[in-house]
């Protein structure tokens, strides 16, 4: 690779039009302005990005939905709950909470 400091990824959710999160994730010799760069860029298309510390498998979306899924998967295995129940647990509880508050917002 020639220019190793312009290297950065920006992981859109699909459909990009509904799910406004854009992971923007630098590489290891990224140039520090660089990110902030696309990130402004992202918030003057109604995108809301977040930068990353570093690169990992999946980013952190995926790694989060793929944990929540094995959990899924662990609860109708076990027989606790049918697909049906734990669909209907996302969509009317967890599903709304987090996408209206996250998971870690503090209240001020």
């Amino acid at each position: 690779m020639r220019h190793p400091e312009r290297l950065l990824i920006a992981h859109f959710w699909h459909p990009p039009h509904l799910i406004p999160l854009v992971e923007v994730v630098p590489g290891s010799a990224t140039l520090p302005h660089l990110a902030r760069q696309v990130s402004d860029f992202c918030a003057a298309c109604a995108l809301e990005a977040v930068v990353l510390n570093r690169a990992a498998p999946g980013f952190v979306g995926n790694r989060l939905q793929f944990a929540l899924l094995r959990e899924a998967l662990h609860i109708v295995h076990s027989g606790i709950a049918s697909p049906e129940v734990v669909d209907q647990v996302m969509r009317a509880s967890l599903g709304r909470r987090y996408a209206m508050v996250g998971r870690w917002r503090l209240r001020t």
